[in-house]
């Protein structure tokens, strides 16, 4: 077997690919950043033998992550691949099982593993509130392969149509000559979003971490200093204080987003005085104004509204989310669709605006 593991195997029933593809999804960063393989069934090109990729992933894997369900422990293909990937355990792979429905897991042997989640509140019924558990596995996944260091926040809301902007972020951000990156835009355009998303995305191009600071709670520029040094406490092992904060991050290579900037555009002057002191330092700012300081390497990025297309499927997700189901109606899509199109491609007022309309519907008020 190879010296070093650092892929992640799935193992998972057909019945399942909405979860496969969930979990995927959260995954995407390991891919992106081109430091770990993912695998599952549906990534067997044509021309490839499926049990030798199979075992190929088995033996790069340091991840193994069966979606159990009873399909899956019914399935006797299944049941010995699970009986594979048991068989090496604890020889540099590790198991996490996910929970996806309720099974007699008890009579397996996965009776002496736990799971990654409650196995007595599965994914399925937990429904569209599982977002804040996939993050939990998720980052159980990142600890078992030992990479990165963050506090972004757990529970993101669904982006729409920013592919181009966020694509557009993680390149000014890769580039070796620009330090800092500053994302303006109006009230509810979407750059918490955006920047949660380009964070996401470069988990594991820093190897100190990447720090989320809200700054929206703070009202004096004298408090960032502080605010930064107790969230680096709460994710790094060291002791991170006030007073050696300047000492602490020199060497270091993070990502610092700092959130809402407008809130205290006087700590411009510490933020530059970081990234002075600090070479291998990047710090993203959202905020509604332009950064109140001339920085080297500095670059401004303006989000635009939605467009139209983007603005209807926002508006058309977010209420299939609200009222929990995958289908809508001829009258709710025209309703909704009109809706969306007059709210400038304004993302916080399409989601206001479909949770009044489903709160509407849902009560049984005509809509007129």
């Amino acid at each position: 077997m190879p010296a070093r593991r650092s892929g992640v195997l799935i193992s998972y029933h057909t019945s399942d690919n909405k979860w496969l593809k969930r979990l995927r999804d959260w995954l995407t960063p390991l891919e992106s950043a081109k430091k770990t393989q993912v695998w599952d069934r549906t990534v067997v090109e044509v021309g490839q033998q499926p049990e030798v990729e199979y075992q190929r992933a088995l033996e790069e894997a340091k991840v193994a992550i069966p979606l159990i369900t009873p399909v899956y422990l019914a399935d006797e293909a299944l049941s010995n691949e699970l009986k594979s990937i048991l068989a090496v355990v604890g020889h540099d792979l590790a198991l996490l099982w996910i929970a996806v429905d309720y099974s007699p897991y008890e009579s397996t042997v996965l009776s002496e593993y736990e799971p990654a989640n409650r196995a007595d509140m599965p994914l399925k019924a937990l429904g569209i509130r599982a977002g804040k558990e996939m993050r939990c596995i998720y980052d159980q996944i990142t600890a078992k392969l030992g990479r990165y260091s963050t506090n972004l926040p757990i529970d993101r809301p669904k982006i729409s149509g920013r592919k181009q902007e966020v694509d557009d972020l993680v390149r000014l951000l890769r580039q070796d000559g620009n330090r800092i990156v500053v994302l303006t835009g109006s009230s509810g355009i979407g750059k918490t979003i955006v920047a949660e998303e380009v964070a996401n995305q470069l988990l594991y191009d820093f190897d100190d971490g990447i720090l989320w600071i809200a700054l929206s709670e703070l009202n004096d520029p004298s408090q960032v200093r502080g605010e930064i040094a107790r969230k680096l406490d709460s994710i790094k092992p060291d002791r991170v204080m006030e007073e050696n904060l300047l000492d602490y991050i020199k060497g270091r290579k993070m990502l610092v987003v700092l959130d809402n900037f407008e809130s205290v555009p006087a700590a411009a002057p510490f933020v530059a005085d970081l990234l002075n002191q600090a070479p291998q330092f990047k710090v993203l700012i959202t905020s509604h104004d332009p950064f109140p300081a001339c920085v080297s390497g500095q670059q401004e990025y303006e989000l635009p509204p939605l467009d139209e297309h983007d603005s209807v499927q926002l508006m058309l997700d977010l209420a299939r989310q609200f009222l929990d189901q995958t289908q809508l109606d001829e009258h709710q899509v025209e309703t909704l669709t009109m809706t969306a199109k007059g709210l400038a491609g304004n993302p916080l007022a399409i989601r206001v605006s479909a949770g009044d309309i489903v709160d509407r519907w849902t009560r049984e008020i005509p809509d007129s």
